[in-house]
């Protein structure tokens, strides 16, 4: 190892070689910012590491300072003090009264055992992990990696795998400075609860943490430039996935509280839904529709959900409505032109038919004698056809008889 001065001294400042005794123990400070890795000798002396030379730079993996080396979980309870935020309440309770310290993770990944991107709320849209599963059952399980926010200050910001996820939850009240809705995803392990926020996942490019034992050398430097296609398509899965569901149900919620009656927020549902998918990154909606989206089985389930945990039960039964009458569409369309016409004509005949059932109804209520109201006639009958062949011009439905009211008590 090239060790220079201890302390703050620059790592490229001229230093001795020294050939130490041996290592006798060691440990990484994560309290100062770049870590620090410190190592005890049987000299006795103590040596601060900060640069490794180049012929131990593919050997140097301190845990927590690089993405493909990160911290386990379960070496979290001694770092508490660095990274635990004491004033940040999580809405997880156990029945054992375990305490689940509450941490924070920014740059992360939900992803399976192998890092490859996985979805929360379709691997887990109950919120809760099931204990008994089938020996033949596939592993669903989610893991974050993501780096430690530290509560302390000047403390550095370490990588972390924790998992699998046991429970979620969501905190669609959260607000960020700007006043738009930022909601906070809430992840419970057997360690932990993590708070995470969807305007801080992990980008498209490798993020290497800390500064101090990284590799320096020109071929460490292109990769770390290099677009890494695991972390690429995670960020792209959650922007199109859980984020983007997250994103969309805080800015429909949103929405609906500002109006003083859930029953007026039914009435403006197509201007919420058009204002709250405007409102989403438009880099993450490009080459989406809007309806193909919301209306999608799992979006739409996690949506009606979270309008009912809301009490915006009348909302929620507007959505169910509408992506009823949108599939149905699309049966239709599936089907073919001419099946699609003839659905349309039939639906719109059966609305006749209920419009005059209602009117008969209105009627008998207020004491009038109604005739025989005959049912609406499709536009898409042919027209009757007329002496002389052609068709007639007028095309109107059958004259209604004249409503006699009933008279008056003597």
């Amino acid at each position: 190892l090239d060790v220079g001065m201890a302390g703050p001294a620059a790592p490229a400042a001229p230093g001795l070689l020294v050939l130490t005794g041996a290592v006798v123990g060691g440990s990484l400070d994560y309290s100062v910012h770049p870590p620090a890795l410190w190592v005890r000798t049987d000299g006795p002396a103590l040596y601060r590491l900060t640069e490794p030379s180049e012929a131990y730079k593919s050997m140097c993996r301190p845990p927590g300072l690089s993405l493909d080396c990160p911290l386990s979980e379960a070496s979290l309870k001694p770092l508490l003090p660095l990274f635990e935020h004491t004033k940040l309440e999580h809405p997880f309770a156990s029945k054992k009264k375990t305490v689940y310290p509450s941490l924070c993770l920014s740059s992360f990944t939900l992803c399976a055992k192998d890092a490859t991107p996985r979805s929360l709320l379709r691997s887990m849209p109950d919120g809760l992990r099931a204990k008994n599963r089938p020996a033949d059952a596939p592993d669903d399980a989610v893991y974050i990696r993501g780096r430690l926010a530290p509560a302390a200050k000047r403390a550095s910001s370490p990588w972390v795998w924790a998992g699998p996820v046991r429970a979620w939850s969501i905190d669609f009240e959260a607000r960020p400075r700007d006043g738009r809705p930022d909601p906070i995803l809430w992840l419970c392990t057997a360690h932990a609860a993590y708070a995470l926020r969807p305007s801080e996942a992990a980008g498209g490019e490798t993020e290497v943490g800390g500064a101090a034992l990284q590799h320096v050398s020109s071929l460490d430097r292109a990769d770390r430039s290099a677009p890494d296609p695991l972390a690429s398509a995670a960020s792209r899965a959650w922007a199109t996935g859980d984020g983007l569901a997250m994103r969309l149900a805080g800015e429909v919620l949103a929405g609906c509280r500002e109006q003083a009656d859930p029953l007026r927020a039914v009435k403006l549902y197509n201007v919420i839904m058009t204002n709250a998918w405007s409102r989403l990154p438009q880099a993450d909606t490009a080459g989406m529709q809007r309806n193909a989206a919301v209306y999608e089985k799992h979006l739409a389930s996690f949506l009606i959900q979270a309008l009912l945990d809301a009490n915006q039960d009348p909302m929620a039964a507007r959505l169910k409505e509408e992506r009823a009458k949108w599939l149905q569409e699309r049966k239709w369309a599936s089907a073919g032109p001419s099946r699609a016409d003839a659905g349309r004509a039939a639906k719109g005949a059966g609305l006749g038919i209920g419009a005059a059932a209602a009117a008969k109804a209105r009627a008998t209520e207020l004491g009038v004698s109604v005739a025989r109201v005959p049912p609406a006639v499709s536009s898409a009958a042919p027209s009757p056809r007329v002496p002389g062949g052609g068709t007639s011009s007028f095309n109107a439905a059958p004259s209604v008889p004249a409503v006699k009211r009933a008279k008056p008590p003597a």
